[in-house]
């Protein structure tokens, strides 16, 4: 999440294909696949549920965030 932010653990932001929700274009990028198709209905033989947790590929700074899959975006 853009250091900009000031997020905290357990902040919570909507993001979706069409709104990268704050996050630093690097991470966006990195994660879109996932999300694009989590936002759309797909899964992958990994995921479990409607939650699935990416990490920054920015190993300085190491942010994780779960996306949960909500009735709006199913």
């Amino acid at each position: 999440v853009s250091k900009a932010r000031n997020n905290h653990i357990g902040d919570q932001f909507d993001i979706g294909c069409y709104d990268c929700g704050g996050l630093c274009g690097f991470f966006y990028h990195d994660i879109f696949p996932n999300l694009m198709t989590f936002q759309f209905g797909g899964n992958l033989p990994w995921w479990e549920g409607d939650t699935i947790t990416v990490k920054c590929p920015d190993m300085d700074n190491q942010v994780t965030v779960k996306l949960e899959r909500t009735e709006r975006s199913r």
